[in-house]
């Protein structure tokens, strides 16, 4: 009978400390998740903010330049909603990051880290294929005017290289920058 109630008093302290250590920690559990919480509202709020503002600039563009012209330089619907979910997902990883700093989580988040700070890298690259692509359509567009005032033959053929010139430098530009 004896090692039974040294069993129930070993499983009796052991749950009190586990209950107690718990205790101690849902400070910090209720503040880590109400960080992915704020993370998460924040995200929807910026990512719809984000859409919007791409939209009004195609919404300017028209205006200033006429539809036609501005054709070149608005962002297609596709390419909305992909700058509104990288928004979206970075301000999500800022917030696991900074979750799994409270949580205590040193390898998971010396990892997030290092993810965190080479996003800027990441993002340089991407902007400059963005910009790259832009440009692209200008350099296009003027080409092909100038190439047809000047009366040369396959005027669009010309522009078309130009594009795909201004591309392929953009994109060479923008992968170094990545780190590929």
């Amino acid at each position: 009978m004896d090692e039974v109630s040294l069993w129930i008093d070993a499983f009796s302290t052991a749950a009190s400390r586990l209950l107690t250590q718990f205790i101690e920690f849902l400070p910090t559990l209720v503040g880590a998740l109400l960080i992915l919480v704020i993370g998460w509202f924040a995200a929807r709020i910026l990512r719809s903010a984000v859409r919007r503002m791409v939209r009004w600039s195609n919404g300017f563009f028209d205006r200033r330049m006429g539809p036609e012209k501005a054709k070149a330089l608005r962002f297609s619907p596709a390419v909305v909603q992909l700058l509104g979910n990288v928004t979206f997902w970075l301000i999500i990883l800022f917030a696991v990051t900074l979750a799994t700093r409270i949580l205590g989580l040193i390898a998971f988040s010396a990892w997030l880290d290092r993810v965190v700070a080479y996003l800027p890298t990441l993002l340089a690259g991407g902007l400059i294929i963005l910009a790259g692509t832009v440009i692209s359509a200008l350099a296009r567009d003027l080409t092909a005017a100038a190439a047809t005032s000047a009366r040369v033959a396959h005027a669009g053929g010309v522009a078309g290289a130009v594009q795909g010139a201004v591309v392929a430098m953009a994109l060479v530009l923008g992968i170094n920058q990545i780190g590929v």
